[in-house]
C-alpha cells in the first residue's frame, strides 16, 4: 500500500510539474501513461491518476469504500410502513420527513 501511495504521489507531481507535456513514466512503474491533450487541465491528470490509483485496489477494498450509508431520520427508524393509498404516503412524507430529503411536495408557485 506504501509502495502504491508513493507511486501515486510522484505520479501527480511529475504530470503537475509538466504543464502542457506528455508524461510517460519509465519502466519501473508498469508502464501506466498519462497523456495530456491541450484542453486537459491539472485537476484533468490528477482526476485520470485518482481513478487508475482506485482500479489497482482488489474489489473488496473497492466495495467497502464505494457506499457510504447515511442515516436519514424517521425512513430507518422503523423497518415498514404500509399506506393505503398514494395520497396518503405524500400526505405522511409531506408532514412526516425533514424538507432535506426531497420527499415533501412541490410548491405550486414555481
Amino acid at each position: 500500500m506504501v509502495a502504491m501511495q508513493a507511486r501515486r504521489g510522484a505520479t501527480i507531481a511529475a504530470a503537475t510539474a509538466l504543464r502542457g507535456a506528455v508524461w510517460q513514466p519509465d519502466d519501473k512503474t508498469g508502464g501506466d501513461r498519462i497523456v495530456r491533450t491541450m484542453g486537459d487541465t491539472l485537476d484533468d491528470v490528477a482526476w485520470r491518476e485518482q481513478c487508475r490509483y482506485q482500479l489497482e485496489r482488489d474489489v473488496m477494498t473497492r466495495i467497502k469504500y464505494g457506499f457510504c450509508h447515511v442515516h436519514k431520520p424517521v425512513l430507518d427508524d422503523t423497518p415498514v410502513r404500509t399506506f393505503a393509498t398514494m395520497a396518503e404516503y405524500r400526505r405522511w412524507c409531506d408532514l412526516a420527513l425533514p424538507a432535506y430529503l426531497g420527499y415533501r411536495l412541490a410548491s405550486r408557485d414555481q
